[in-house]
């Protein structure tokens, strides 16, 4: 299971470079520096200045810059700008959709599901985790260490609610590796 299509690492990679070039740069330049296609890249360019995370300049001088610094921006915000929303499983999937019909094309037994709603809270809680995710914190290894200490207090306190309301798990889960 991917987690992350080659269109999101591609854009990761244009950030990331464009992070390292203030001073921006063209297509050709990206595209020649991690030998990706022209047409797939300008595609995920005008993805990347319709969402407002890459401004485009055009004419002799012109090219692409960051429109924010990396720790100004989600990561949820560039897949969001892919149009590839996080989605823990199909009944996320369906939850925004907005017929009935497109819930039954995504999953089958959505309404006689008897663990969907556990489903959507993990799904918020994995929502939640990247939605706190800035670039900067991937572009910098030391920046990511930050991640892992969020995620460890984040289990420890949903272990700690865990024990509130009773519960016999005394196990606190491992943290997600990260990088």
């Amino acid at each position: 299971m991917t987690f992350l299509s080659r269109k999101a690492d591609y854009a990761l990679l244009i950030l990331y470079f464009l992070s390292k070039r203030l001073s921006g740069a063209s297509s050709r330049e990206i595209s020649d520096s991690f030998k990706l296609g022209r047409p797939f890249l300008a595609n995920i360019l005008k993805s990347l200045c319709h969402a407002g995370l890459v401004i485009s300049q055009r004419g002799v001088n012109g090219g692409y810059t960051l429109a924010r610094s990396p720790d100004k921006i989600r990561l949820t915000e560039v897949l969001d700008a892919l149009t590839e929303s996080f989605k823990f499983n199909e009944c996320n999937r369906a939850l925004n959709e907005t017929s009935h019909a497109s819930e039954q094309q995504n999953c089958a037994v959505i309404s006689l599901c008897p663990i969907r709603h556990g489903m959507e809270s993990l799904h918020g809680r994995i929502l939640s985790l990247l939605s706190g995710v800035y670039l900067s914190e991937m572009f910098d290894p030391s920046e990511g260490l930050r991640l892992i200490d969020l995620n460890i207090n984040s289990m420890l306190s949903h272990h700690e609610a865990d024990s509130r309301r009773g519960e016999k798990n005394t196990q606190v889960p491992e943290p997600l590796e990260i990088g």
